[in-house]
């Protein structure tokens, strides 16, 4: 074998930001909100506003129509 055969000169990382100790590497549990991130939640609430008044509009003109 080689003298520079990295299994026996230590460790091998499985990515740059391990060997390097990048910003990502540092923070592996929480990351930063994305703009993405942000429009799904944007999106999600308008679309529960959407149904529930969808709903309620539904619920008063099928009232209307049985009185």
């Amino acid at each position: 074998m080689s003298t520079r055969d990295p299994y026996k000169l230590g460790k091998t990382y499985r990515s740059t930001d391990e060997a390097f100790k990048g910003a990502d590497y540092a923070t592996p549990i929480w990351r930063c909100e994305t703009e993405w991130d942000r429009t799904k939640e944007y999106l999600g609430w308008i679309l529960m506003w959407a149904v529930l008044l969808g709903c309620l509009f539904l619920l008063a003109t099928w009232f209307e129509g049985t009185v």
